[in-house]
C-alpha cells in the first residue's frame, strides 16, 4: 500500500483520471527511474500526452507527493510543484512517493496519471563499513554507527575510500585540502557527502580542479556529490567538476564553488574524441551556487538535463552554456554578471555535417522557467553559436521568468530557433540599452525561425530610446504574438509586437497598467484595478497559469465573466503571494 495525497490505495504503476469529456485528453508520464537511494534525482517526461500539441498547447501540473521538500531559495516557490511537459525532482528522504501529473487541454478537459517512486534510506543502503566518515579534527559526532572512521585533512586521501555501493562522508565544520583531482571511474550507486552538524565541509583546491568524472572505461553511473563548500585557486584551467568520458545519472546537490576556471564542464567533445557511442545522460545540478569563475562558467552537453535552484554569478564567460540538450529543465535559478559580451544562458546545438559518435544533433525538448536572469548584451540566446554553423534548436518553452537588464543589455531573449513558446515572462528593460525584449530572427545558415509563439509577456522601460516587446524580422515566418504588453512612458516610440505572422490583442499602454508606476520587482507588474490591459486579451490555444500561478482567464473585475487579460498577470488571478526576486549576492556567495 502507498500514501497518495492523504489516502491509502493499492500500489499500481499508473492511474488515469479523465474529465467528463471522456478521452479528450490523455496523460502520460515516463520517469527516467523509479528506484534508488536518497538523495534521488528523477527526470519526468509527460510529452507523450495526447489531445493537442503536447509541447505548446497542453498545460501540465506536477505534484511530487513530497510536501516536506520546502521551497526554492532562489524563487520562493514550492519544490513539490512544477509545470511543463518535462519536470525533475530530488527526493531527499527515503519513502514511497506517488507522483502525479494533471494535463489540461485548451478546452479545459483534464486527465491525470501517477507513478510510484521508491527511495531507499542511505544509512541502510550504505550500512556498516560501506560508509567511511572522514574528519580533519578527529570529531566523529554524527557519524553513522558501524562506519569506518578516518582522521585525515587530505580530501583526496579521504575520497580514496570511494567505490561501488560505498559512501564517503566528510565532517561538517572541518577544512580539507585537495592537491589534485579526485578521479571517479567506478560505477555506483555511490555518494560523497557530509556528516555531523554545522557548516558544510570546506575543500581548498590548491592546484588542479576537484572532481574528474569517468574515463574511457568504465562509464560511471549513479553517483551523488552532496553538501560541499569548494574553493579553488583561481586557475583558468581548473574545473570544480569535469569529465573524462561519458557519465550517466550524476547528481551534484547543494555544492558551492568559487575561484575555479569553470564550475562544471560536462562536454561532448571528450566523448567524441574517445569514440564513445552515447551522450551524457541524466545530469542534475541542484541547489548549488557558483561565484567568481575565471573561465567557461558552466558548460553542459547532456540528455535529461536538470539545472534547478542554482545561483550563478560573476563568470568570465557565459553563466550557462549548453551545446546540446535533449529534454532539459532549467528552472528556479538566479543568474547574473556573465563575462563581457556573453549570455546568461546560451543554448545552441551540435553542428550538423560533422561526423560524431553519437546520433543526437539537435537541441530540443527543454523548458526554461521561473528564473531570474540579468545578462550582458544578451540575456538568453536560443540558436546557433555563430552565423556560420548549421546548428538546430527547436521545441522549447520559456515561461514565467523575470528578466532584468544590465547597462549593456540590448536584447533580453533572442530566438534563432523553431517552435519555441515564450509566455508569461516579465521583461524589465529599465537600466539597459535594450532595443527588444524578445527578438526572433535568423542568425546565419540554420533553418528559418518558424512556428514560434509569444503569449502574455509584460515589458517595461523608463528609457527614452525606441523599444519593442516582441520583434520578429525576416525571414522568420509563422510567428504568433498575442496578449503582449509594453509600457514605455518616456520612449520615443514603442511597439508591443511587430512580427511576420499572427498578431492580435497586443497592447502599447498609454497609461500605467501596473500596480507600481516604476516597477522593479515581479509583484510590481501585477495589473491594477481598471488597468487598460484587463479584460481585453484574446484566447490562446493553451489553458495555463499566469506568472503568479493563478488561473487564466479569471473574472478579475467581478463582472461575472472570465476574460483574458494582456501581459504576464491576470487581474485577480488568485495565485497567492508573488515571491520577491532574490538579490544579487555579495562576494563570496556561498549558500549555508
Amino acid at each position: 500500500m502507498s500514501r497518495f495525497f492523504g489516502t491509502t490505495i493499492p500500489c499500481v504503476a499508473a492511474i488515469l483520471l479523465v474529465s467528463s469529456s471522456a478521452w479528450a485528453v490523455g496523460a502520460a508520464m515516463a520517469p527516467t527511474r523509479t528506484t534508488g537511494v536518497a538523495p534521488l534525482s528523477v527526470f519526468f517526461d509527460a510529452a507523450g500526452s495526447t489531445g493537442a500539441d503536447p509541447v505548446h498547447e497542453l498545460h501540465y501540473a506536477w505534484d511530487f507527493d513530497d510536501s516536506g521538500s520546502g521551497v526554492w531559495s532562489t524563487s520562493g516557490r514550492s519544490k513539490n510543484l512544477a509545470t511543463g511537459p518535462w519536470a525533475s525532482h530530488v527526493f531527499d528522504q527515503a519513502g514511497t512517493y506517488r507522483v502525479r501529473v494533471t494535463v489540461t487541454d485548451p478546452n479545459g478537459n483534464q486527465a491525470s496519471t501517477t507513478r510510484t517512486i521508491n527511495v531507499s534510506d542511505p544509512d541502510a543502503f550504505y550500512a556498516g563499513s560501506a560508509t567511511t566518515c572522514v574528519s580533519a579534527s578527529g570529531n566523529f559526532a554524527g557519524c553513522p554507527a558501524g562506519a569506518v572512521r578516518l582522521t585525515e585533512n587530505d580530501f583526496n586521501v579521504g575520497a580514496s575510500r570511494r567505490g561501488t555501493r560505498k559512501r564517503v562522508l566528510f565532517r561538517r565544520g572541518d577544512t580539507f585540502t585537495s592537491n589534485g583531482q579526485v578521479v571517479i571511474n567506478v560505477p555506483g550507486p555511490a555518494t560523497i557527502a557530509a556528516f555531523g552538524s554545522g557548516a558544510r565541509p570546506r575543500v581548498n583546491s590548491t592546484q588542479a580542479g576537484l572532481f574528474r568524472l569517468s574515463g574511457k572505461t568504465p562509464l560511471i553511473d549513479d553517483w551523488r556529490i552532496v553538501d560541499l563548500d569548494c574553493h579553488g585557486s583561481n586557475l583558468a584551467s581548473s574545473s570544480l567538476v569535469n569529465t573524462g568520458g561519458t557519465i550517466k545519472r550524476v547528481l551534484i546537490y547543494r555544492v558551492s564553488g568559487t575561484r575555479y576556471g569553470a564550475g562544471f564542464s560536462i562536454a561532448h567533445s571528450v566523448i567524441t574524441y574517445l569514440g564513445q557511442p552515447e551522450m551524457h545522460d541524466e545530469v542534475a545540478i541542484v541547489d548549488s551556487s557558483l561565484f567568481d569563475l575565471n573561465g567557461k562558467g558552466l558548460y553542459f552537453a547532456t540528455n535529461h538535463l536538470t539545472f534547478q535552484g542554482n545561483s550563478v554569478n560573476d563568470t568570465s564567460s557565459h553563466n550557462l552554456r549548453i551545446p546540446h540538450v535533449d529534454k532539459g529543465v532549467i528552472s528556479h535559478n538566479q543568474m547574473s554578471a556573465p563575462g563581457s559580451g556573453t549570455s546568461v544562458i546560451k543554448l545552441h546545438a551540435v553542428t550538423l555535417g560533422i561526423p560524431l559518435s553519437f546520433p543526437e544533433r539537435e537541441s530540443k525538448h527543454f523548458i526554461i522557467s521561473h528564473n531570474q536572469l540579468t545578462g550582458d548584451i544578451w540575456s538568453v540566446n536560443l540558436g546557433p553559436q555563430n552565423s556560420i554553423t548549421n546548428e538546430h534548436v527547436r521545441e522549447g518553452i520559456v515561461e514565467n521568468n523575470y528578466f532584468t537588464s544590465s547597462s549593456k543589455t540590448r536584447e533580453q531573449l533572442h530566438v534563432w530557433a523553431r517552435s519555441i513558446s515564450v509566455r508569461n515572462n516579465i521583461f524589465n528593460m529599465n537600466g539597459g540599452a535594450a532595443y527588444s525584449a524578445i527578438a526572433i530572427s535568423r542568425r546565419g545558415i540554420e533553418p528559418v525561425p518558424q512556428d514560434n509563439r509569444v503569449y502574455n509577456n509584460s515589458c517595461y522601460t523608463s528609457a527614452t530610446a525606441a523599444v519593442a516587446c516582441v520583434s520578429a524580422t525576416s525571414p522568420a515566418v509563422n510567428t504568433t504574438a498575442i496578449n503582449n504588453l509594453v509600457y514605455a512612458p518616456n520612449a520615443s516610440s514603442s511597439v508591443a509586437a511587430s512580427v511576420s505572422g499572427t498578431m492580435r490583442n497586443n497592447l502599447k499602454a498609454s497609461s500605467n497598467p501596473f500596480v507600481s508606476g516604476s516597477p522593479s520587482t515581479p509583484a510590481d507588474f501585477r495589473l491594477k484595478a481598471g488597468s487598460q490591459a484587463a479584460d481585453v486579451g484574446g484566447a490562446i490555444s493553451w489553458r495555463g497559469l499566469d506568472f503568479s500561478g493563478g488561473a487564466r482567464p479569471t473574472d478579475g473585475d467581478n463582472d461575472g465573466t472570465a476574460q483574458w487579460d494582456i501581459g504576464a498577470y491576470e487581474l485577480g488571478g488568485g495565485g497567492g503571494t508573488v515571491p520577491p526576486p532574490p538579490t544579487a549576492p555579495a562576494a563570496p556567495f556561498l549558500l549555508p
